[in-house]
């Protein structure tokens, strides 16, 4: 592990004055000041930041073992939509007030974790960035560089999306706020800049992303010239254009002053990226060993983050929270799961659909472990639970290996569907053909699947059921529902009756207040550039509407 600044970082000390502690450079009472890192040991160490046991100190004020990352925050904002589905005891579930719509409002700890871990590591790319010089003709120099303005436009991005609000019929949002994001710190930002530090409009957040990954790219190109090598654990060239894509299609969508270029600049940077990967298959899909938990077992995955034993324990990791072979996981007795009416939507054709076990449903299901593990595994088995995170190395009882566990940010297929919706802005036709042939070719074994929408909304509607099969548990969807203004639909009845517990059953139509995340108390109280008037409505309390029959 490297060495840091300061040794241990309160949760109290991230909440006080958190944009201003991203700029400073002293040292509170008490810390211990050891030799400066190196830019290598920065670089080496964000992944930490962004996945390690504890990264920010949640667990010592509010007691939920939820404080890990980015992959914690994927469990979050899957279980604000639709589709992730506690099947079994929802007591131990860690994420009951996201699923809830409970103190997401300002003063909620709960809602402030976004801000905090992005922001921690928005710190840490900064001070990477303040080291090099922007112009530098250094190889290496180039390639960290590269890497840490691609982590900063990666975290603003998600900061963006999260936080501008967005109108919806629930909780209204002030005219005066459409269009703001968050503050903006760089490099250069001065403690009495941070302190009066108001709400960035997306066009000119959205410029300063691209900007970055326009440099990234100019840096990883040199560097790919010069023989750098490119890891799937790092950012990348491939990573830029990824984050390049998922930029343009938010662009193209503004409901006013939509960037023209955008869908054709999706379309052309997700062909970057499909150019150099290719799709998971069946066997790598399903491997109990290695089934999206190790980056180097397929050539689908474009962006990931790797976590080893030290970085973690037992509980605080997202294999404990979502793999329910693991016999040492919070996620043995939550089972967590698919909804149903999801799952009645995939034939057995699309082999995907055994990531969801249903006892006598005929299909043929690969566990992970021992026998005897196989056997623990199906005698507490419910229907519908996941079997689509496997324990690392498949060892379903030794937490040290179990949830050692790389994990998923970006990958290729993300862009095919990118470029799909992208597509269906010019042509429905030529995006239910990219739709028709991506299923047959990856993911439908019999070569049966038809894909017949005829107009926009139609065909929206048929990929967006297939994106959700597709990234059920990896946190990239809730980007998509409040962009194309997406309802959820959890209290249902008809020829599929939910299987949602009773204290999660939402519906509504169209966006969810929730998705338009609220600026924590804590910076308001810091940051004269943001008051109440000027932070997004507090969605809690918001508790749906009735019923629906699907």
């Amino acid at each position: 592990m490297i060495k840091f600044y300061i040794k241990t970082i309160s949760l109290i000390v991230v909440l006080t004055g958190l944009l201003v502690s991203c700029i400073e450079e002293s040292f509170p009472d008490g810390s211990t000041i050891v030799d400066e890192p190196s830019i290598e040991e920065l670089l080496n160490g964000l992944p930490a930041d962004l996945s390690a046991a504890g990264v920010s100190g949640f667990y010592s004020n509010t007691g939920f073992h939820v404080d890990f990352g980015l992959p914690s925050i994927h469990i979050m904002t899957d279980s604000m939509l639709e589709d992730l589905v506690i099947c079994g005891n929802s007591r131990y579930f860690q994420y009951n007030n996201y699923a809830m719509n409970l103190d997401m409002g300002p003063t909620g700890n709960y809602a402030s974790y976004f801000y905090i871990v992005y922001y921690q590591g928005i710190r840490s790319a900064n001070e990477i960035i303040a080291r090099i010089d922007k112009d530098t003709e250094d190889v290496q120099m180039k390639y960290y560089l590269g890497q840490a303005l691609s982590y900063r436009a990666m975290f603003y991005l998600d900061l963006a999306r999260l936080y501008e609000p967005k109108q919806n019929k629930y909780v209204p949002v002030d005219e005066s706020l459409l269009g703001l994001t968050v503050p903006k710190l760089t490099e250069k930002t001065t403690p009495h800049q941070a302190a009066d530090n108001g709400r960035v409009h997306r066009k000119d957040m959205y410029s300063f992303i691209l900007d970055d990954l326009v440099h990234a790219e100019k840096c990883f190109s040199d560097a790919v010239e010069a023989g750098m090598p490119q890891s799937v654990t790092r950012p990348s060239l491939y990573g830029v254009y990824g984050l390049m894509a998922r930029a343009y299609i938010e662009m193209g969508t503004w409901e006013d002053n939509p960037v023209p270029e955008a869908y054709a600049k999706v379309i052309d940077y997700a062909d970057k990226v499909i150019a150099g990967f290719k799709p998971l298959d069946k066997t790598q899909w399903h491997d109990p060993s290695s089934g999206f938990n190790k980056s180097s077992s397929n050539s689908s995955w474009v962006w990931g983050i790797t976590l080893d034993s030290s970085m973690t324990n037992n509980l605080f990791n997202f294999t404990a929270m979502m793999s329910v072979e693991a016999q040492f996981s919070y996620a043995q007795f939550t089972c967590p799961g698919i909804s149903a009416w999801l799952y009645s939507r995939i034939p057995d054709a699309d082999f995907r659909k055994s990531s969801w076990y249903v006892k006598n449903s005929g299909l043929d299901y690969q566990f992970a472990g021992t026998l005897d593990d196989a056997y623990q595994t199906k005698m507490y088995a419910v229907d519908h639970m996941s079997l689509k995170f496997r324990p690392a190395q498949g060892n379903c009882t030794d937490y040290s290996v179990g949830v050692a566990a790389e994990h998923p940010l970006m990958r290729v297929e993300e862009m095919y569907f990118l470029k799909m919706e992208a597509l269906a802005h010019q042509d429905v036709g030529q995006a239910a053909d990219l739709l028709e042939s991506f299923m047959n070719t990856y993911r439908y074994t019999d070569g049966s699947y038809v894909c017949d929408a005829s107009d926009y909304d139609a065909f929206i509607d048929e990929m967006m059921v297939q994106k959700r099969i597709e990234f059920w548990g990896e946190g990239i969807l809730i980007y998509d529902y409040k962009r194309l203004d997406r309802g959820i639909t959890r209290d249902y009845k008809g020829s599929v009756v939910t299987n949602h517990t009773t204290d999660y059953l939402l519906n509504t139509t169209g966006r969810s207040p929730q998705w338009n995340f609220c600026i924590p108390l804590s910076e308001l109280q810091t940051n004269l550039g943001i008051d109440s008037d000027s932070n997004n409505p507090d969605p809690t309390g918001f508790t749906g509407d009735p019923q629906k029959t699907v």
